[in-house]
């Protein structure tokens, strides 16, 4: 088997103290051998698009439910969807993404359609509702402060409402409304609300907002904020400045990477390490590097490659129920060993090694593997040598 003289040094240089710096490189094929399954904790959302109005009909709420669908999943979230539904199935489906949110890591609801306020209340209006005065609100329409606190109830980590509901009133001329728009909302703890439009004012039905957005939570290391505010700007462009987004009211307290965090990884150099190391500066310097570039813990160290942060959809709707069903998983920034783990590393940690090629010498890759045989060399390389690794592979 080919040599790689990149990452072996001489059989008489392993020892006890190349043991513990090998022990990144254990940590790294631990996380290999688990990562496939270490995907987000659960992420729910539910998407509402409305359109079949007699009075009054949308075209865009489908278009926007699908585009939203498609980015959710491809950032790892479990997708609930509702098209044209009247208020009964608009209250159910509410009632049990509240129970799929118990607990989740986030929750959002996303809501197209039509919506009105009155008497400083927001109203999402069915399919079929019959509104002739302003207090028909109540019984024919659903109040967003009620799928607020179905959801809040939940105690998600936190929770996003996205109200694109600013359309002109389909009943303004019945109820002789005067009021445009939806009113401003105060979130409660943990939660964000976010308009297509500014408070009071009214947008188009071209979908500017779900397309824009579902651009904007699908690219890595953009905060959930950003996240909106991008979503807002690119809208005015889209709109000419005819449609200004808002964020209404944001208590989430911990920051939130829908899409994972910016790709690299940051490594504390090893307080032994020399001067001439490939990443110490200085002892006690933190060095953030790009992903793609190579790095060394020290000296003597196997060089390592550092892996951005990504997602990949797992699984499949085959024939196989174990794969089933097909969904997205992000795995954050992490650093993996450049060439394969040698013989002669394998007997650092472990005294002896399973290769059946074994006169082919240290530099040579060790074979004949299983997974109970690395996750014995992942157990007996961490917990001797855990403080002395680099920040970036402690777990």
């Amino acid at each position: 088997m080919p040599t790689n003289k990149k990452i072996v040094r001489p059989a008489q240089r392993y020892s006890l103290s190349m043991a513990h710096k090998f022990a990144l490189l254990c940590l790294v094929l631990c996380a290999q051998l688990t990562f496939a399954s270490a995907a987000h904790a659960q992420r729910v959302a539910l998407l509402i698009g409305n359109s079949s109005y007699q009075s009054a009909p949308l075209t865009n709420p489908p278009n926007d439910v699908r585009v939203m669908e498609t980015a959710l999943k491809r950032v790892g979230f479990k997708v609930q969807k509702v098209l044209n539904a009247n208020q009964n199935q608009l209250k159910r489906a509410v009632r049990d993404f509240g129970e799929a949110a118990y607990g989740a890591e986030v929750a959002l609801l996303y809501y197209s359609g039509h919506g009105t306020q009155t008497g400083g209340e927001n109203y999402l209006l069915p399919d079929g509702a019959v509104i002739n005065k302003e207090s028909d609100y109540e019984v024919e329409a659903v109040a967003a402060n009620a799928l607020l606190r179905q959801i809040v109830g939940a105690r998600p980590k936190a929770a996003i409402v996205v109200l694109d509901a600013c359309r002109d009133n389909p009943y303004a001329s019945a109820t002789k409304s005067t009021t445009k728009g939806l009113a401003r909302m105060e979130a409660p703890t943990g939660t964000m609300i976010a308009f297509a439009t500014s408070p009071g004012t009214t947008a188009g039905d071209e979908g500017y907002y779900a397309k824009a957005l579902a651009e904007q939570l699908t690219i890595p290391g953009q905060e959930l904020i950003q996240v909106f505010r991008n979503t807002g700007n690119q809208v005015r462009k889209l709109s000419n400045g005819k449609q200004e987004p808002r964020i209404s009211e944001v208590s989430i307290n911990d920051e939130v990477y829908l899409a994972g965090q910016r790709q690299v990884a940051t490594i504390r150099p090893d307080p032994g390490a020399q001067q001439g190391s490939l990443i110490v500066p200085t002892q006690s310097a933190l060095l953030t590097i790009s992903a793609g570039q190579t790095v060394k813990d020290c000296v003597d160290c196997p060089e390592m490659v550092v892996i951005p942060a990504g997602s990949f959809e797992m699984g499949g709707n085959g024939s196989y129920a174990d794969e089933q069903p097909a969904h997205w998983v992000n795995i954050k920034s992490f650093v993996l060993g450049k060439t394969e783990v040698t013989q002669g590393q394998w007997k650092a940690v472990m005294d002896s090694h399973p290769s059946i090629f074994s006169s082919c010498g240290d530099d040579c890759p060790v074979e004949n593997v299983s997974w109970n045989d690395a996750q014995r060399l992942c157990a007996q390389a961490q917990p001797a040598y855990r403080e002395k690794l680099p920040l970036a592979q402690r777990s």
